[in-house]
């Protein structure tokens, strides 16, 4: 197989993301940027159906307009276009992991963005949930289907990659494309409405420390809001002079 150090690396990582209660059963996805432009990324339901037992093999080689470069399991999964559109998009990403992580998941089951209530999650600042309405997208899709640009090394589900050609890659061109440089310093985060979270990263290591970064500030943030009876403080200390 293609790529057997990467893919070995994104088997370990999404086993400890499991352990470390990252990752519920329902799974999540990784995919790097190979050396010559290519993507490697977890195919669809290889998680969930497998119970995790994955191997090196559970991954899909494609090139970026995710034609098929090697496959020796299934297709990607349902988020390949975004993750060829945030490697086209942002050019030191060189990681992109997305969890269904049980905190930040909250905040984006309500559309609302995880704030920093941390000084390890400030570098990242707040966290923005990108929204679309997915129910009535895919309503409105099965009710009148038109032709889509699905990549071949994807599930051929058009009525859910409609929300991520024509829905979520304008809203990460728009709100994530600009940030490119931020690249250099630390990863870039960001929720999709009730489907977790993503990070970009220069590699999986980072991409792994920012979610960790991400989850410990939602998990805090919702604790204060049962201390305090529903308010959420980036720095109270200081703004309250107390």
């Amino acid at each position: 197989m293609m790529y057997e150090p990467e893919r070995h690396q994104m088997v370990s990582t999404m086993r400890q993301l499991k352990e470390w209660g990252l990752l519920n059963p329902a799974g999540g996805a990784i995919s790097v940027r190979a050396s010559d432009d290519r993507m490697v990324i977890s195919t669809t339901g290889s998680a969930s159906r497998r119970h995790w037992r994955i191997s090196n093999a559970d991954h899909i080689v494609l090139d970026m307009d995710g034609e098929i470069v090697e496959q020796t399991a299934g297709l990607g999964v349902s988020g390949t276009p975004l993750h060829l559109a945030l490697y086209r998009m942002l050019p030191q990403a060189g990681a992109i992991l997305h969890a269904h992580a049980p905190h930040s998941l909250v905040f984006a089951s309500l559309g609302r963005e995880v704030p920093s209530v941390t000084a390890r999650c400030d570098a990242l600042s707040d966290i923005p949930c990108l929204a679309a309405d997915d129910h009535r997208i895919k309503r409105e899709y099965r009710d009148n289907p038109r032709p889509l640009v699905i990549p071949a090394g994807m599930i051929q589900r058009p009525e859910v990659a409609v929300i991520n050609l024509l829905h979520y890659e304008p809203l990460a061109l728009r709100h994530i494309a600009p940030r490119s440089g931020e690249l250099a310093y630390h990863a870039i985060a960001f929720t999709l409405y009730r489907h977790g979270v993503i990070v970009v990263a220069r590699d999986i290591d980072e991409a792994v420390d920012a979610l960790f970064r991400v989850e410990e500030s939602a998990e805090c943030a919702l604790r204060q809001a049962a201390l305090t009876g529903g308010a959420i403080h980036s720095n109270r200390l200081f703004r309250s002079g107390a």
